[in-house]
């Protein structure tokens, strides 16, 4: 059966199998045929057979005693090689390594998804702070300083699409929850090149994220550095805002942008 959305043509039974996959997102590990068909509004016999589709293709496997069904290994190996022949990420390779390893933090890249921001790279000092978010995680686009970033540079029906679900949950204290109030610092962001996340998300946490761009000059993902607030104002805040925007700039510059670099 095909159906049309946003004017355009698609397979029914294709959409609601890559459904099955993006519940998986939300951090569920296993899931039963009863969820699997609740979830989609179907019937158990038409999501048993979805579900055993991508079980036969190895997108999804069955635990034999709990009779649930848990990500296969072909989900895996598409994300390895997303990763490992994605441009960005070779671009980017040489660049955030080398931030990571001057301030001894936690660099990610994100791009944008639905309304989140999805890492797709992570790079790490011997030491990190914390356990970071892994690629394929998402983060929230309204008090993280990469999803800050990619909301700021998107296109105006983007952000329109995002600041109307507002208010946003509010992590912490610090959380804008306003879209008045996001939509004053994303003009700012674009403004200095920018964004903050100063315990925003977690409360000890801070961040800063920058543009990263492609040859055309469309912000295609952001560059983003984290770890203890307190440790990276000890490393000088405003230094480690010079080099995660020169950096982004860098893998920009890999990617095929050229401008003249300021770094104010």
């Amino acid at each position: 059966m095909y159906i049309i959305k946003d004017g355009a043509f698609m397979i029914q039974s294709v959409k609601r199998a890559l459904e099955i996959l993006e519940i998986f997102q939300g951090g569920v590990e296993s899931l039963g045929i009863s969820d699997i068909a609740a979830r989609l509004g179907v019937s158990k016999s038409a999501a048993h057979a979805l579900v055993t589709t991508l079980q036969k293709k190895d997108f999804l496997k069955r635990d034999d005693q709990s009779r649930r069904y848990e990500l296969g290994f072909k989900v895996l190996q598409l994300g390895a090689l997303f990763i490992n022949q994605s441009p960005l990420g070779r671009a980017a390779q040489p660049w955030a390594v080398s931030l990571s390893e001057k301030f001894g933090e936690v660099v990610h890249i994100s791009i944008l998804a639905a309304d989140a921001a999805l890492i797709v790279h992570r790079y790490e000092p011997k030491d990190p702070f914390l356990l970071y978010p892994q690629p394929g995680s998402t983060m929230p686009i309204h008090s993280t300083a990469g999803g800050k970033v990619l909301l700021a540079f998107a296109s105006p029906d983007i952000q329109k699409a995002i600041l109307i679900k507002a208010p946003f949950p509010q992590k912490t204290v610090n959380t804008i929850t306003k879209s008045r109030d996001l939509m004053r610092e994303l003009k700012t962001i674009v403004k200095q090149g920018y964004a903050e996340d100063r315990e925003e998300t977690i409360l000890g946490v801070a961040c800063v994220g920058a543009p990263v761009r492609d040859k055309s000059g469309r912000v295609i993902a952001a560059l983003s550095m984290t770890g203890s607030k307190a440790r990276m104002e000890e490393k000088g805040w405003e230094e480690i805002i010079k080099a995660v925007k020169m950096t982004a700039m860098q893998i920009s510059s890999a990617l095929g942008y050229r401008m003249d670099m300021e770094i104010k």
